[in-house]
């Protein structure tokens, strides 16, 4: 989906999780065209290229309630956004949960994610492959977690990604340097996703959620 399309949705799922009117809602997808996100800590100095020439590569800017400095989501990674109540209104060990579950999804393909103090998300190999961004409004998630699936489709170099200097970007594919199966990939991410918070998770037809 766009990134429109996913904000359209984001406070109908929020509301229905905080109503109870849905279970825990794990939503998968990608986004196309990219979309640079700026957060509640964004610095003009992370933003390396001109709007208008963003504007010109068919990509664009939002402003979200979300932790963090800019980074970007686009067509090469996989978007996956929790709404789900906060376990023990525990937010720090909320975003540890989501860096445990990238974690094994790595060590599914022989590799070892590894997190690093005060950024959260996860690095593989001495670069970042996945991060996280999180809004808790009355204990309920938004937004959540970036995993760059394929080669950045050159969106990462118009930003310093999430405010590091220095950083360097990796992939799933990059280090496995081999095809990685998108819909096998979210397979890993579900189960992964079970084991750490505990959850059965099940298939749900997307049109009929949106009709409640």
């Amino acid at each position: 989906m766009t990134y429109s399309e996913y904000l359209s949705l984001k406070d109908k799922f929020h509301r229905e999780r905080f109503l109870n009117a849905i279970e825990d809602l794990w939503v998968i997808t990608s986004h196309n065209p990219g979309v640079f996100t700026c957060g509640r800590s964004f610095k003009r100095h992370s933003l390396l290229s001109s709007e208008e020439s963003i504007e010109e590569s068919g990509r664009e800017i939002q402003e979200i309630e979300r932790g963090g400095d800019i980074t970007y989501h686009g067509p090469s990674q996989l978007m996956i956004y929790p709404f789900i109540k906060v376990p023990d209104r525990d937010i720090e060990k909320m975003v540890r949960n989501l860096e445990q579950v990238i974690i094994m999804v790595l060590a599914e393909f022989g590799l070892t994610g590894v997190p690093v103090s005060g950024y959260p998300g996860i690095w593989c190999e001495g670069s970042k492959i996945a991060s996280i961004g999180l809004a808790v409004r009355k204990w309920i998630t938004m937004h959540g977690v970036s995993f760059n699936h394929q080669k950045d489709d050159g969106g990462f170099k118009m930003i310093v990604p999430c405010g590091i200097e220095g950083v360097t970007m990796t992939s799933l594919e990059e280090l496995q340097s081999t095809k990685i199966n998108k819909i096998e990939l979210v397979d890993i991410f579900v189960k992964s996703i079970e084991n750490v918070f505990d959850e059965k998770l099940e298939n749900i037809d997307f049109e009929n959620l949106l009709r409640k």
